[in-house]
């Protein structure tokens, strides 16, 4: 039996961020952000390179410097199949950034259950530990709001992409249609 899909409407109000503005420009600010905080890490980087000292003395300080090295480069990956995903929208290229939200997101999560079982136990810094769990609170919050606008960026590409009707994008050849009309003026 053949469905009949509806018409896509890039003006659906489900395609629009709850800034107001579209899904599409929401994430593209969000990957200016990324990429701004992108650039800001890899000049910290390059600031803490010239500090290294001794390894068997400043181990922390190695490891925290190895850390931020995988995570520039791994980040970097990731930012620019987001930016290519945007631009030439194929909804493919946002799955790592989609995978990198959810993962943060549980790690929100345990860092503020740490927080919080931790702050039952030390009763001295309950302010401190109170300000903790609020800030891992907003992380969530944050990084959930990051995560819907990607994921409706993907689904609004996705739904763009795979419109039976109008030209939005790469159809496959076997998802085209011809039609075979006879000829008016056969010759028998």
């Amino acid at each position: 039996m053949n469905q009949v899909q509806p018409r896509f409407d890039p003006d659906n109000p489900k395609y629009i961020c709850c800034c107001g503005c579209h899904v599409m420009t929401g994430a593209k600010i969000l990957a200016s952000l990324s990429t701004i905080g992108a650039v800001l890490s890899a000049i910290a980087f390059a600031h803490a390179i010239p500090l290294l000292g001794d390894p068997q003395k400043d181990t922390v300080y190695w490891i925290l410097l190895v850390s931020m090295s995988i995570s520039l480069i791994v980040g970097t990956a990731v930012l620019g199949c987001l930016w290519y995903g945007l631009i030439k929208e194929r909804e493919g290229f946002l799955i790592p950034t989609l995978v990198c939200s959810v993962i943060f997101l549980v790690l929100s999560c345990v860092s503020g259950g740490n927080l919080f079982v931790s702050g039952k136990t030390q009763e001295a810094h309950a302010n401190y530990i109170a300000l903790l769990i609020g800030s891992a609170v907003c992380s969530f919050g944050l990084q959930y709001w990051f995560f819907t606008i990607y994921k409706n960026a993907y689904i609004y590409i996705k739904n763009k992409r795979w419109s039976p009707q109008g030209d939005y994008g790469h159809v496959r050849q076997s998802e085209k249609v011809y039609i075979a009309e006879p000829k008016e003026n056969a010759e028998a």
